[in-house]
């Protein structure tokens, strides 16, 4: 079976396409600031607090889904800080208890 490939720009405009027609009326206000990850191709999504479970769920689902992630009720998935680093080691490293690839900002720098 051979496998449709995808353009980055395919891949957001038929994730945004099916999260505002068939996917948007169905979530609640408390689902506001959670991640979902939608199959481009399928339809299926899973929703979740953090992204790397998001999509872990969706892809256990269909291994080879093609999937783009949003960030529920908001403009951007992620959010860019000063300098291009948060003030702390950020995101799935930290929950999942993985070394970071960044070192943490030494005390006294600009950054903590």
């Amino acid at each position: 079976m051979s496998r449709t490939v995808h353009s980055d720009d395919e891949v957001v405009r038929l994730g945004q396409a099916l999260y505002e027609e068939r996917i948007r009326s169905k979530l609640s206000t408390d689902d506001r600031g959670k991640f979902l990850a939608v199959d481009i191709e399928t339809g299926d999504y899973a929703l979740d607090k953090d992204e790397l479970q998001a999509l872990k769920r969706a892809q256990a689902r269909n291994r080879e889904a093609v999937l783009y992630l949003l960030r529920v009720g908001s403009s951007t998935t992620y959010h860019l800080y000063a300098a291009g680093l948060p003030p702390e080691p950020y995101g799935p490293f930290r929950r999942s208890g993985l070394q970071s690839p960044r070192p943490a900002p030494q005390k006294g720098s600009f950054l903590s």
